[in-house]
Formats: C-alpha cells, structure tokens, sequence
C-alpha cells in the first residue's frame, strides 16, 4: 500500500462496491489519512463501508480528462530506438573500466602486431598484408565478441518492453547502431595505431587509405551481424561466448592469407569465397594493388590468386596474398590477356605512351557487397532467433 503512489489512478472496493475512484494523493484527502494503509482501520463493517460509499457517490464525476491519441507507428518507433541508443550510452558511460577495455584492446594488438610486421628483412609490401591481416581479425573479434552477449543477456528485459509495445526491430537497430559505431571506431582507432607502430622499409602502411578503412568498417559491420545471431540463438552467455571461436577460428584458415588462393582445392575455395575474411582480405588486397604500374609480376600474382571472371554474375574474386610488387618498368608484356577491362592490344602503356595503373573497382565492390550481405544475414538472424524467444 505504500508503493500506491506509483499508480496513476486508484480503486478501492469494499464489501463489493466501489467506494473512491482517483488518484492516490486525492485518496488521502478523501478519507483523511495519512497513508493508504489506514483505510483497513477505517472500512471494518458494512456501516463504516455504507458511510464511504455514500460520501464518494454525492460528489461530483470530475471532468473527463481528453484522451491524447497514440503516436503513429513510425513515430513511435523512432522514439524507441532513441531512447534505447541514449539508455546504452549511459549504460557504456557508467562502467568506464569497461570503456578504458574497449579501447585498450585495439592499442594492445597494435602494439603486438608493430613489434612482428616491422622486422627490416620483411619486404615492403608485406608488413602491410601482415598487418592488415591481423586488423581484419581483430575487427570481427571486436565485433563477435560485443555482441554475442547482448540479445541473451537483456533478454527478461527485452520480454518485460515488448509486452508494453517494444518493437523488435527498434530494438535491434539500436543494438546494431550502437554496437556497429564502437566497432568501427575501435577498428580505426586500431588502423591509427598500426599506422604508428608498423613500419617496413621505412615506410608506413602501404595502399589505397580508403580500401583499407572501408575493409575494417564494412568487416565491423559484419561481426557485429554475426554475433547478434549467436546471441539471439543461444540459450546462455556461456554458450554465446564459447560459440565466438568456433566462428572465428574458420575465418583465419579461409581468408585466403594463411592458406593463399591459389594453394586452395576448389572444395576449400569455395567456401572461402563467401567467408567474410575472404572479402575483407580481397578489401586489403585491393588497397595494395590500387594505383600500381601494372607489370608481368603483378599479372603474375593475381593469376596465382584466381582473380578473374569467375562469378556468374560478372564480378572479379580476388585474393592478391604476398604481393612483392618489385615493379620492372622494362617490362611491357600485354595486360590484356589477363585483365578483362584492358584491351588486349593495350601494353603496359596506354595508347599515348603513359603508364596503365591498377584501377579495377569490381573485385572491391563486390567484396564490399559480401561484407553488408553478411552484416544483413546477421540482422535477418537475430530477427527471427528474438521472435523465437519473445515467449520464453
């Protein structure tokens, strides 16, 4: 009785009949108590009750107050998932060891993988593969990891906000929102440090900047994907977080940089070229090869990793591992006759004697394709894997 007060209107009943209707502080002005819970002294027989009853229906019914009507779908829906973004924020703000953790991670790994790729034996192009390969990785463990425990960890709450108009897809675009923003930063924050700390030849990370951020951000994008659908389909945490290396360890052997492209069984290839390591690697790939004088190595290379009209629907796939792009501008063998977008008459020179650079956008578009199907497969996922569980 003490905790009335949370209500927005009151009903007392006694001996079957309604005796106040109102809110709770007009209550005890009504029967002249302190607290609610006097009234069990006050309503002990029919008389006391009778007396009441009269009291309350002489006066008279209050103005109806006008009924507000309910915002439409959309705008409702767009205020969930505001307030869910601003509720994770606070949650994120007050656990600052939490936050310090988040973003220790990536300056840690940074750290590690500066001290391995910057031995000066290494060649010029390989400390950025090696780098990169590991950036890659630690992105979608970043993005697994934040994840996986989200969806069954909230889950009583999640059941709780749903009954009273939650909706499932304001409360997994806030959680994809959310979590896809600190992964992405964490991974750039992670490609800031690497390109401090990485150094080959003298030179800092090598390629095309913007294939580069765009491999860590659309790879963030897909392991956050992959780890709401393990939250959504595991019963525990334990379950979730046991699940996170059986993902990403399959990822590591089908990237396509530990086991190169052109060493895969096509029974091995072929899963590999769906795997979003693959595309992330064809992403890094891509970065180096970006602007180069196009030369009999890289033709080379390129053929070692398959790349070439090889998907039905027109796209290039590709793999560039241990590109060692010791560019010999002597040589002025046909690019052509590998590359489809270049005449096959075309040397290594356009027609008014300037060099031909490496400018095929297809293998990277395509790559970048795979990573947002995977980043919707994962939406998709934990849709139907909440809906599941909405019943318990």
């Amino acid at each position: 009785m003490e905790n009335v007060y949370l209500t927005d209107r009151v009903f007392i009943l006694a001996s079957g009949h309604l005796i106040f209707a109102g809110g709770s502080a007009e209550a005890k002005t009504h029967f002249g108590v302190a607290e609610l819970g006097e009234l069990y002294d006050l309503l002990v027989d029919d008389e006391a009750v009778a007396k009441w009853r009269g009291r309350f229906t002489a006066k008279p019914p209050p103005a109806p107050t006008p009924v507000e009507r309910p915002p439409t779908g959309r705008v409702r829906h767009a205020s969930h998932l505001l307030t869910l973004l601003h509720r994770q924020a606070m949650i994120l703000a007050a656990d600052w060891k939490n936050f310090l953790i988040l973003f220790a991670q990536p300056l840690l790994i940074a750290l590690l993988v500066g001290w391995v790729a910057s031995e000066p034996q290494i060649s010029a192009s390989t400390p950025t593969s090696l780098a990169m390969f590991f950036a890659y990785l630690s992105t979608l463990w970043f993005g697994c990891s934040n994840a996986a425990q989200e969806i069954v960890r909230e889950l009583p709450i999640y059941r709780r906000e749903h009954m009273v108009g939650l909706g499932r897809h304001a409360y997994l675009l806030s959680k994809f929102l959310f979590f896809g923003a600190v992964t992405g930063l964490q991974s750039l924050f992670l490609y800031v440090c690497l390109c401090g700390v990485v150094r080959g030849g003298g030179e800092l990370l090598r390629g095309s900047l913007g294939w580069q951020v765009a491999a860590l951000l659309c790879t963030a994008l897909a392991g956050v994907g992959i780890g709401f659908a393990i939250s959504a389909f595991c019963r525990t945490t334990m379950q979730a977080v046991m699940v996170v290396p059986l993902v990403l360890i399959p990822q590591i052997l089908f990237s396509g940089f530990v086991v190169p492209a052109h060493e895969m069984t096509d029974a091995v290839w072929a899963p590999a070229r769906v795997a979003p390591s693959y595309a992330a690697q064809t992403l890094v790939d891509e970065s180096i090869f970006w602007g180069q004088r196009l030369t009999s190595e890289i033709r080379k290379d390129a053929e070692n990793a398959r790349l070439g009209e090889v998907d039905i629907l027109g796209h290039y796939s590709t793999a560039y591992h241990n590109l060692e792009l010791q560019l010999n501008p002597a040589i002025k063998e046909p690019a052509g006759a590998f590359f489809p977008d270049v005449p096959k008459q075309i040397r290594r020179t356009n027609a008014d004697g300037s060099p031909f650079f490496y400018r095929f956008v297809g293998p990277g578009l395509f790559a970048v394709a795979k990573l947002l199907g995977w980043t919707l497969l994962g939406y998709a996922a934990a849709f139907f894997g909440l809906r599941a569980k909405e019943r318990g």
